[in-house]
């Protein structure tokens, strides 16, 4: 399909289950054609209303199961977890690589573990 827009000319591929879109035109030598009619009716829909934003996360708890989310901890019988930020990781020292959780230093620019380039 060929679209004029704005930006110029882009072509828009459908093949398989997948949708492409191109710059330039495509190989048409395997194409099959559509017949497309265009229609005078014309529905509009009303205006989407923002959607209210939600409450805060309120503890869970089930039978002898608790959960709350800031510090996020769970409560299971005589069993307990909670997630916090450890002692010995200073973050202002030290931090992770988003790619692929490594241990990164402050001044670092790459990852040394796989080359991300750190933000």
């Amino acid at each position: 399909m060929k679209l004029h827009t704005a930006q110029g000319e882009l072509f828009v591929q459908t093949q398989g289950c997948g949708i492409n879109v191109l710059s330039k035109q495509p190989d048409f030598s395997n194409a099959q054609q559509m017949q497309v009619q265009l229609s005078s009716h014309s529905s509009t829909l009303p205006p989407m209303q923002p959607m209210t934003p939600l409450q805060p996360m309120t503890p869970l708890k089930m039978r002898d199961m608790q959960m709350s989310l800031n510090p996020m901890t769970m409560q299971m019988g005589n069993m307990a977890m909670q997630m916090e930020t450890p002692a010995s990781v200073n973050p202002t020292t030290h931090r992770f690589c988003s790619q692929c959780g490594a241990s990164t230093k402050l001044g670092d620019r790459f990852c040394s573990s796989c080359g991300h380039q750190l933000t």
